[in-house]
């Protein structure tokens, strides 16, 4: 038997491990860079419809995710920040691990609008952590939710006006199965929206703008 060769059953299975490892991470990492050049790709089609002075970076590296600003865009958005981030696939037991904490591929946005909101409210699932934490944090003024689709919940303090919700079931016909957290705030960044990005890509990405814009206008 050649001498680097291992000679022993648990050398041999520590050798596996290691070409495994090396093979998805070598794997996983080409599966990334794949997917992030089309969710960028997927980002850049739709960016022109915001106007305004548009610059890109990297999160980390190409394989992680990617930042676009947008600064002086059109209404209702003033500045934005949209940024796109994917699952640690270079890895497989981090990957197996964050899929069983019921992670994705996530699409989050920060947006400041031209004017200040004259209402707030939250979009986000009707049973979690979330909203628990929410309830928690706002005793004295609570939140009063409405059910929407897809399992998410529309809240309001003190209560849910017509607006919003006229405005919310609209946009949940189009993206409520890939949505996270929408929020409106008086404070800045007057909108944070967190999207899930599978599914979500096959959409056109300035449609989604301009209906974001719509619901928190």
């Amino acid at each position: 038997m050649p001498s680097w060769m291992p000679a022993t059953g648990p050398e041999r299975v520590l050798w596996i491990a290691i070409i495994l490892l090396v093979l998805g991470y070598l794997g996983g990492q080409w599966l990334n860079r794949q997917r992030s050049k089309r969710l960028g790709n997927w980002l850049q089609a739709g960016i022109g419809s915001l106007g305004g002075r548009v610059a890109w970076r990297w999160i980390k590296s190409v394989t992680s995710g990617a930042e676009v600003t947008v600064q002086e865009a059109r209404a209702p958005y003033r500045n934005l920040s949209i940024s796109y981030y994917l699952l640690t696939r270079e890895f497989a037991p981090l990957w197996l691990w964050e899929r069983i904490r019921g992670k994705r591929d996530l699409l989050a946005l920060k947006a400041d609008l031209r004017l200040i909101p004259s209402r707030e409210f939250e979009i986000l699932p009707a049973r979690g952590k979330l909203r628990r934490e929410l309830d928690e944090a706002t005793r004295d003024v609570p939140y009063q939710w409405t059910e929407l689709t897809d399992g998410l919940s529309l809240g309001g303090r003190p209560a849910v006006d017509a607006v919003s919700l006229e405005r919310a079931t609209e946009f949940m016909k189009s993206y409520g199965p890939y949505v996270e957290r929408i929020s409106l705030r008086r404070r800045a960044p007057h909108v944070m929206a967190f999207f899930r990005m599978t599914g979500l890509e096959r959409t056109k990405s300035d449609e989604l703008w301009r209906a974001l814009g719509e619901l928190v206008r």
